[in-house]
């Protein structure tokens, strides 16, 4: 990883791996068996959390080896959403570093050696690497438009950069940063994208660097079509309009003012304006069924097809500017046996 710190200076290091996890199924059991396949040498313990976030039918045995010095316990709570998952893998977590990472990706051999190197040269740090798409065994337009809608896939820098907003599809933290608050994420916040947003502020009011470190890089194991896309955006789309519903002062980060600035907009629809009243159109419940029925039908008949792409980009933009403005329609309420503070999380844990 281009590193200078050598293996010595990590052979007291021990790591928590915490993936929260939702109706995966047996395709959980890629994800913990690449990060079985990280060389251990200079670390003491690497504990693996599986956190079953009320998954129907609920996880059973991972059916993996588990040689020294990994260890995995999986522990089960009832539907709260990632944020609530990550922050009760965290309280179980013994390792000096703990290390976020979604049910979907694939660990490369070094991943986890690559963050504690890196929190030892920038200590009191947020880290989080890239993760790319998982290319198809035939490549097609959906995948080069992801590919180039992706921007932290085009990034090419080997080192570390500051960033304005962190991804957790691996991040990393110091477990005695956020120890005394019981939690690392909101978990009052529901919805993927939502968290982040919220976590990404308080880091920035809290003066602790969140860095992208280019070179971590791990691959997104998940089925790759304009209908998983679409239903991915919506969601995201969602979390924008959480966060800034639940947490106003999310907004000050410019990504999230702007998108719902724009999402706003869209329900000031005037006959001069034509261009605003497509997209609010688009945006609709119609208008996205429609404009993923007619992706679909293109599709068919041209695959390889990169004439296929601005209609694959109006239908995901579709899609997610969709989630945004049925986000800022919803009301959104917390279950009576959350506590609001960040840092609060719920105490009672289920076995």
């Amino acid at each position: 990883m281009g590193f200078d710190d050598g293996a010595d200076q990590l052979k007291a290091a021990s790591v928590t791996v915490v993936i929260p996890t939702y109706n995966r199924g047996p395709a959980l059991r890629t994800t913990v068996e690449s990060l079985l396949r990280n060389d251990p040498q200079g670390l003491s313990e690497v504990g693996i959390i599986v956190v079953d976030d009320g998954s129907s039918p609920p996880i059973g045995d991972l059916g993996v080896r588990t040689p020294v010095p990994f260890g995995i316990t999986v522990l089960r709570q009832e539907n709260r959403g990632p944020a609530s998952a990550r922050n009760r893998g965290f309280r179980a977590a013994k390792g000096q570093t703990v290390i976020f990472m979604d049910d979907d990706v694939v660990a490369p051999p070094d991943l986890i050696s690559a963050h504690v190197a890196a929190h030892r040269r920038f200590p009191n740090s947020v880290i989080f690497g890239r993760c790319r798409r998982k290319p198809p065994e035939r490549e097609d337009a959906v995948f080069r438009t992801m590919v180039a809608l992706d921007r932290s896939d085009t990034t090419t820098a080997n080192g570390f950069q500051q960033a304005d907003r962190v991804s957790s599809g691996q991040l990393s933290v110091e477990r005695g940063q956020f120890e005394a608050e019981g939690g690392v994420y909101c978990d009052e916040l529901s919805t993927p994208a939502a968290e982040e947003f919220e976590l990404s502020l308080r880091l920035k009011q809290r003066g602790i660097p969140a860095l992208l470190a280019a070179s971590i890089v791990a691959v997104h194991d998940s089925p790759l079509s304009i209908e998983a896309l679409c239903r991915q955006q919506y969601k995201h789309g969602l979390g924008y309009a959480e966060a800034a519903l639940r947490r106003p002062d999310t907004r000050r980060l410019p990504e999230l003012a702007a998108v719902i600035q724009k999402a706003q907009a869209l329900g000031l629809v005037a006959w001069d304006r034509p261009r605003a009243g497509l997209r609010a159109l688009a945006s609709g419940s119609l208008g996205r069924a429609t404009l993923l029925k007619f992706a679909k039908l293109a599709e068919r008949w041209a695959p390889q097809s990169d004439a296929l792409r601005p209609l694959y980009v109006a239908t995901i933009a579709a899609h997610f500017a969709g989630g945004v403005r049925d986000g800022l329609r919803k009301s959104w309420r917390s279950p009576p046996d959350r506590h609001p503070r960040v840092g609060c999380p719920r105490r009672n844990e289920e076995s």
